[in-house]
């Protein structure tokens, strides 16, 4: 194996002229997947997610769901008893320190955001696309999107990290999958199941390997995937086998669900199908 290659693995430093030699499912896959801590008004706990950053023309992008920053299920969307607790989002990713000739990664590093603006607003941004009426929620704020349960949140972070953390729409992104369904037939989720992660010292992802069940369903927008990833994986990125991004990994449905009168909560999980979303798709909507 080329020695930069083992280098770079083991966190000795590479400047800038080297990004495009760690496209690699070592350091850049894992390095792109981010840690997403859901927290409340008093920074408690209350869930796990995953999430990824993409560098834009006017700027760097965190996507993640909406189920994940609203706590509401997005294909039932039902009236909270209670307003939302979810007040602040942890992102968590390898770190990195800048060095005289480039970086240095190692270890991990957070920064904490809100979820609401000062007039309690949502700080996060939705697509562009029609809403669905529910005018409980519309009273505090929270609209739900008609297609895409996809949210982004524009962040600032030091450069070495974004660099690191973030995907180039021009290198690292396949786009149009959702127009020629049969360019693969295998993606791989990642994320972190419960918030897990193998090493204790440094966030890294845990992959998994699905095959292709279904190019589209009753939205266009949807591909199913022969079975879902794990609680705490929501949000998280969808790699072709090449280790292009190409969707987001929004969670699971139930088929047996949609021939009888069983809740959600009473499917058999065992029957559960993925669901990723095509990242040309739900990026565009964001588009002005």
């Amino acid at each position: 194996m080329d020695s930069k290659f083992n280098q770079i693995l083991l966190g000795a430093s590479f400047s800038d002229s080297d990004w495009d030699f760690a496209f690699s499912p070592g350091l850049f896959l894992s390095s792109k997947v981010i840690r997403l801590t859901v927290l409340g008004k008093d920074k408690e706990f209350i869930s796990n997610a995953s999430g990824f950053i993409i560098r834009e023309d006017n700027g760097y992008y965190l996507y993640t769901c909406w189920h994940v920053v609203t706590g509401i299920d997005f294909f039932d969307p039902k009236t909270p008893r209670n307003p939302p607790n979810r007040s602040f989002l942890r992102i968590t990713g390898k770190d990195a320190r800048e060095i005289r000739d480039g970086i240095e990664v190692g270890g991990e590093t957070s920064v904490q955001v809100p979820l609401y603006s000062q007039d309690n607003r949502p700080a996060w941004i939705l697509d562009n696309g029609p809403r669905r009426p529910n005018e409980d929620l519309a009273s505090i704020g929270i609209e739900i999107p008609e297609s895409f349960d996809v949210i982004r949140l524009r962040i600032n972070l030091p450069h070495h990290l974004a660099q690191l953390w973030s995907f180039n729409s021009d290198r690292d992104i396949y786009y149009g999958y959702s127009f020629n369904p049969g360019t693969f037939s295998t993606v791989i989720l990642a994320g972190y199941p419960y918030g897990y992660s193998p090493n204790p010292l440094s966030v890294n992802p845990v992959f998994l390997k699905r095959m292709i069940a279904c190019a589209s369903t009753n939205i266009l927008s949807d591909t199913l995937l022969d079975g879902g990833g794990m609680p705490g994986m929501s949000g998280g990125p969808v790699f072709s086998e090449k280790h292009k991004l190409v969707g987001i990994y929004r969670g699971i449905i139930f088929p047996d669900a949609q021939s009888s009168e069983k809740s959600r909560k009473g499917n058999d999980r065992f029957a559960a199908l993925g669901i990723m979303t095509d990242v040309a798709l739900f990026q565009a909507s964001f588009k002005d």
